[in-house]
């Protein structure tokens, strides 16, 4: 055998698609597009708040607005602890290659934190964040599906805990508390301020809209507002704004700055419920495409039940869509009021105290309760334990019901009532109250088309921006379609970030094509997003692909690039695609990490069995997302060293790489020590080997690499895993659809061509 050939330069290039030989198309069901069948998870809790096992079918009553229906789907659901250690995910090519084949099985429970960052104070903050940290470490199960994301969006990290762990935690530390205490001179509640900056003018009276009746439309008035109106105010919602100015200084406080004040504060909180509702709203959607039991859990201090605050049906409408619960934690637990404090330069009016305690305890926290509860959830408040609160959550999400039944009258534009009974005595149903009867909303029906083209190649100069799909940062997507996805980091450009190439396979027989004779086609949703870990950055790429296949590469896998930016440091690479005419969707995440920058480092390797060369054009290496090949013809492993220089700032010239192939248990196939590495034309330290594969038997090998600058003495080091098997069922083709004939990969070497990039 003849190892490490190696041409006098190369280069790689991202391609746009490529798809290998068909195989045959597994069957993918269809459902009449107006069919909607209803589903409500039912968690049954016991006088302890224990859920309850071993229910059937039979003892379940579902009525709709009183009317008992038919149920016809029903399943119970219990997270079982797994027998023994968890088997490993994926074989040792996983460092570099993630795939979401069977991940539904995997999974365990699904989580969304929500960190209303925006609207709880440092130190609760702490609180909430040690209450994740100890579940996380000592609670949580390792199939766990935890989402973590604040109000502010400074931080949003998806992962099964059992594999990011480590990840959740490092983000989590970067949460804190961003509400501020205001200053005595100017301090009222949330409720003052939705008071007097709704209902109440510069004077002190009910707002002319309101008259002197009850409030049409807000939250319940405080209890005893009415009987004992303010001296000096017989308006009754006078005596909101009276407290507040003789709290104030009235020397240098006038009712005008009263009402200002509300205003700027009631403005605030408007837009921080929005945030809430928002993110309640992204996460659901995020998450419909996950089974099981789904809970969103929002730490906060609450917010009032503010009727005139828009995005509260658009949130419960994404929760009902979705199938999930969304639970309220209070964040502040047990701690004092905020009228007390030092910086206060006196006791508050004892004929405050009560009212003002009631507001805070109650009325401010109104609002997110209702979201929890027409949501299926809860809210637990009143307890420091907030681990113990959220312990209580998890367990809800271990054992539930699940019940499914067809409307008589779908899509009718009306909120249905939900009831749940059940054939236990002492038991509490837990479960959604209703759902609107209304189609998806125009995000969930239609996505605005970007980028489209038979290839896949951007032109986004004039086409509007449109939201990326939630399910990428939630990670709800299913596999529904089967993908792989590997990144490849390269050099950084002249912002200091990493180029990374996401290589992506996309399993075509999961996709329903349409189509006769020669050609076949699809219409696919692509979103590629790189997010740091330690960095509030997001860089996403998505677009619209209209594929058009040749019949012969139908059913086989579709071989994409794309190019990220990252910057140094642990990050995920997130892909997620979905068909746009069955909704269909497949999600996978890959953990990387980008090296410093500013040092000596390796590209990541590239290992490849395929060649490409367009018509007219030179032959192109393509990276690919598997690593596992037949053991047959050429293997090509491709890296670059970066950040070797010389005194002069120019590529060390006295670089040298060497490599040895190891099989299963380390066994030594062949080694090569180091040789020097040609600066090429454009000033680059690269390296090509070409490993002949005939005669290897099956299994795992490693191929470790090593590079030395011989004049320093510094040494860079990987290992890459990859797998020889005859039967690939990804393997890689050696042409390309609609580029004209491609050359072997042999004639290639043998000419000893130069490689152009």
């Amino acid at each position: 055998m003849r190892w490490g050939a190696e041409p006098r330069a190369f280069a790689v290039a991202v391609l746009v698609a490529t798809a290998s030989p068909a195989q045959e198309p597994k069957t993918i069901p269809a459902f009449p597009s107006q069919a909607e069948a209803i589903t409500a998870d039912v968690v049954v809790l016991d006088k302890q708040a224990r859920p309850v096992r071993g229910l059937t079918k039979e003892d379940f009553t579902l009525l709709e607005d009183g009317k008992p229906q038919t149920i016809v789907g029903f399943e119970a659901r219990e997270l079982k602890a797994p027998d023994g250690p968890p088997a490993p995910e994926a074989d040792a090519t996983r460092e570099r290659v993630a795939e979401n084949k069977g991940s539904s099985e995997r999974r365990g429970r699904t989580f969304a934190f929500l960190l209303d960052d925006l609207g709880t104070q440092a130190l609760p903050m702490e609180d909430v964040k040690r209450a994740i940290a100890a579940w996380l470490n000592d609670k949580a199960d390792s199939r766990d599906e935890v989402t973590l994301t604040t109000t502010s969006g400074s931080t949003w990290w998806s992962d099964r805990v059992g594999r990011g762990r480590a990840d959740l935690l490092a983000v989590l530390s970067r949460v804190y508390g961003k509400k501020l205490r205001e200053p005595p001179s100017e301090w009222m509640t949330d409720w003052e301020a939705y008071r007097i900056a709704v209902y109440e003018d510069a004077s002190g009276a009910a707002a002319a809209s309101e008259g002197a009746g009850p409030a049409a439309s807000g939250p319940p008035a405080a209890p005893g507002s009415a009987s004992a109106p303010a001296p000096g105010n017989p308006n009754r919602l006078g005596r909101v704004f009276d407290r507040v100015l003789d709290r104030w200084t009235t020397a240098t406080k006038t009712p005008g700055d009263v009402r200002m004040r509300a205003m700027e504060l009631y403005d605030r909180l408007t837009r921080r419920i929005q945030t809430v509702f928002s993110a309640v709203e992204r996460l659901s959607r995020g998450l419909a495409g996950a089974r099981g039991r789904k809970s969103i859990l929002i730490f906060s201090d609450g917010f009032l039940n503010d009727t005139n605050q828009g995005g509260l049906d658009r949130a419960i409408d994404a929760s009902q869509r979705g199938n999930t619960a969304v639970y309220f934690i209070d964040a502040k637990g047990l701690a004092g009021q905020s009228y007390y404090g030092a910086d206060f330069a006196s006791a508050p009016n004892p004929l405050d105290v009560g009212v003002i305690s009631m507001e805070e305890v109650f009325l401010e926290t109104a609002g997110t309760e209702s979201l929890a509860e027409n949501t299926g959830g809860a809210s637990i408040r009143h307890t420091n334990d907030l681990l113990g609160g959220l312990q209580r959550v998890a367990e809800e999400s271990s054992v539930y019901y699940l019940l499914g039944y067809q409307p008589e009258k779908p899509l009718d534009g009306k909120w249905h009532k939900l009831t749940v009974k059940v054939a236990r005595a002492g038991v509490k149903v837990r479960t959604r109250r209703g759902y609107q009867a209304t189609p998806p909303s125009a995000l969930e029906a239609s996505r605005p088309a970007r980028n489209a083209g038979k290839t896949g190649k951007k032109d986004a100069s004039k086409e509007p921006k449109r939201p990326l799909d939630p399910a990428v940062m939630a990670g709800g997507a299913d596999d529904a379609i089967a993908l792989r996805v590997a990144p490849y980091v390269l050099e950084a450009d002249k912002t200091g970030l990493a180029r990374v190439v996401v290589a992506l396979e996309v399993d075509t027989s999961t996709i329903p094509l349409t189509g006769t004779g020669e050609r076949h086609q699809a219409t696919l949703d692509l979103t590629v997003l790189g997010l740091s870990r330690d960095q509030a950055r997001l860089f996403p790429i998505d677009e619209r692909l209209k594929l058009d296949l040749e019949t012969k590469a139908a059913g086989g896998w579709l071989t994409l690039s794309r190019e990220i930016r990252l910057p140094a440091g642990v990050a995920q690479v997130r892909v997620l695609v979905r068909d746009t005419a069955t909704g269909r969707a497949g999600a996978v995440t890959q953990r990387l990490v980008v090296p410093a920058l500013d040092r000596p480092y390796l590209a990541t390797p590239i290992l490849t069995d395929r060649i490409e060369t367009p018509r007219g054009g030179a032959p192109r290496l393509v990276p690919l997302a598997h690593r596992r090949f037949r053991p047959t013809g050429w293997l090509y492993c491709v890296y670059e060293v970066f950040g070797m220089k010389d005194s002069q700032g120019h590529a060390a010239t006295r670089v040298a790489g060497g490599y040895t192939l190891q099989a299963a248990g380390g066994r030594v196939v062949v080694t090569a020590p180091p040789r020097p590495i040609a600066v090429d034309l454009g000033g680059r330290l690269v390296r090509m080997l070409a490993l002949p594969l005939d005669g290897l038997a099956e299994g795992g090998y490693e191929l470790v690499l090593e590079v030395v600058d011989q004049a320093s003495g510094r040494t860079l080091s990987t290992r890459e895993a990859f797998v020889l098997e005859r039967e690939v069922a990804a393997r890689g083709s050696d042409w390309r659809t609609g580029t004209g004939d491609a050359k072997p990969v042999s004639n290639c070497l043998q000419e000893g061509r130069a490689w152009a990039p």
